[in-house]
């Protein structure tokens, strides 16, 4: 369903364009100013072919072609004045007078000259100066009143119009057709140019909300415990958000949770902060990895009902080992002093069942070693599907892990968000360093 201010300026595109149009009405009175003065001068050409010829035509022609410039002057003089939709009804109406005038002239000519005829030609231009004034109205009573008269006149000194008649009546359909269409293709590209703004505004508006969240619940990008150092990076999607990072001091060590609830618009930063609220109080009351899935588990399945899934990565550092849980989420990577191994999944993801169950691992995590974990969102520029994004990231993993800690985090994010385009969906790279033994010694003394 359409904003409401988005249906009122909608609403106000058709007068804005017939505004428009009645501007290029008036605008088209220069052209109309030139076919005039072409006339004026054909017709005086036309009196100088004709001259040897007997004296009726010629002088009709000297007539109409007087009548033209004489209409020219008194127009342009009239716009200096200022400009109506009268006038411009007016001064089409006084053209095609003139055709109707020479006609007339010929006609009382009898028999017809055949030099006469030429004047038919006339409507025609004419016709096309009325269409470019995009006025449906003015070119169907500008067409019938010029085909009436002809068929008149044919009727009283040629017989048979139909033929002509039928080809006026047809280019006046077109330039009817014509001058209503521009209309109609202006309010529909400004109707979806409005769209695309409001499409636009609301996408950044949404992004901006996103980073505004992130940054008011998200842990600083560089964090430095006593126990770990981590480096993270985000980027809010355009389209979907919903990725969780949270570093929280437990009295058993520093917990990481990394997790991509998914969603889209202002609905998705508030399933994100109650998220965040439940997280808070869990990890302060349950003491074990499992015991927290298990809880957040329960939240998850009383406030959706199993319609929402929660892929999450868990790990807690205590001395040289880390203990991790991974439910169904991508796989972290630790990173040892000459080998790299991957942390698959322990357990399927939060939210899935209400009786699910899960389990954790641990493995050694001596000091300088790292971790690399990190959403899905990270990947959607280098690769399409779940397997080659993995392998995208653990080959800039493998690129860049000989670097500082900061330095490799930003140039891995870096290198999977290729191009100026704004990600679609959320990405967020988390990596961990384990401190030297003498940095956390030192900032435990610090600290007490």
């Amino acid at each position: 369903m359409e904003p409401i201010e988005l249906k009122k300026l909608k609403g106000q595109v058709p007068h804005e364009v017939e505004a428009a149009l009645r501007d290029q009405a008036l605008k088209a009175e220069g052209w109309a100013g030139k076919v005039r003065l072409c006339f004026a001068a054909i017709l005086v050409a036309a009196a100088v072919a004709a001259w040897p010829q007997p004296a009726p035509p010629r002088y009709i022609y000297i007539a109409i072609a007087a009548a033209w410039l004489t209409t020219f002057i008194i127009v342009r003089l009239r716009l200096k004045q200022g400009t109506s939709d009268s006038l411009v009804t007016l001064t089409t109406l006084i053209d095609f007078t003139l055709v109707n005038a020479g006609l007339l002239l010929f006609v009382w000519q009898r028999p017809w000259p055949v030099s006469g005829s030429g004047l038919f030609l006339c409507y025609f231009p004419l016709l096309a100066v009325a269409s470019l004034r995009y006025r449906v109205g003015l070119v169907v009573v500008a067409g019938l009143y010029a085909a009436a008269f002809y068929t008149m006149a044919s009727l009283i000194a040629l017989g048979s119009p139909w033929f002509r008649v039928s080809m006026l009546l047809m280019t006046t359909l077109v330039c009817a057709f014509g001058s209503r269409k521009p209309k109609d293709l202006m309010v529909a590209v400004v109707n979806r140019a409005l769209l695309n703004a409001f499409n636009l505004g609301a996408k950044h508006r949404g992004s901006e909300l996103n980073t505004l969240f992130h940054e008011a619940v998200f842990p600083p990008a560089i964090l430095d415990l006593p126990t770990i150092w981590c480096s993270s990076k985000h980027e809010p999607g355009t389209e979907t958000a919903g990725d969780y990072y949270q570093v929280f001091e437990t009295e058993k060590g520093p917990l990481l949770v990394l997790a991509d609830l998914g969603g889209q618009g202002p609905g998705s930063f508030r399933d994100l902060a109650r998220l965040h609220q439940s997280l808070l109080r869990i990890v302060l009351e349950e003491p074990v990895l499992t015991g927290i899935l298990g809880r957040l588990n329960a939240y998850l399945w009383q406030t959706y009902g199993g319609q929402r899934q929660l892929p999450c990565f868990l790990a807690r550092w205590e001395g040289d080992v880390m203990e991790y849980a991974s439910a169904a989420h991508l796989p972290a990577l630790h990173l040892g002093k000459t080998d790299r191994s991957r942390l698959e999944p322990t357990c399927g993801a939060v939210g899935e069942r209400e009786d699910a169950q899960f389990a954790s691992a641990s493995v050694p995590f001596p000091a300088r070693d790292m971790l690399l974990v990190y959403t899905d969102g990270l990947y959607r520029k280098l690769a399409d599907d779940r397997v080659q994004g993995i392998a995208e990231i653990e080959g800039l993993a493998d690129r860049f892990s000989h670097g500082e800690v900061n330095t490799f985090c930003h140039r891995v994010f870096d290198c999977a968000q290729p191009g100026l385009d704004d990600p679609k969906d959320d990405c967020t790279l988390v990596v961990v360093r384990r401190q030297p033994k003498a940095t956390e010694e030192s900032k435990t003394t610090a600290s007490a």
